[in-house]
């Protein structure tokens, strides 16, 4: 009996639990231009932020919005 109600109980949240975090949202720095140069995110979503550096040169990634700032090296990325 027990085991019948837990696999109710785990069919009834699967859809919950199988829930995928949005996908992140990718910034390129390429000849020091950053492409999107502005991104929009609905309210209360979270999100995170891929920033790839296709320069051979460390860029700057800041915003003030989100009180962020980060040094991505030459051909890196960050998160």
């Amino acid at each position: 009996m027990r085991f019948a109600l837990f696999a109710c109980l785990l069919l009834l949240t699967s859809p919950v639990l199988a829930e995928e975090a949005p996908q992140p949202i990718t910034i390129t720095i390429e000849n020091h231009v950053f492409t999107p140069s502005e991104i929009k995110v609905p309210a209360e979503q979270n999100f995170s932020i891929v920033v790839v550096n296709k320069d051979k040169t460390a860029e700057e990634f800041e915003s003030h919005d989100l009180k962020l700032e980060k040094v991505i090296l030459g051909g890196k990325s960050a998160t």
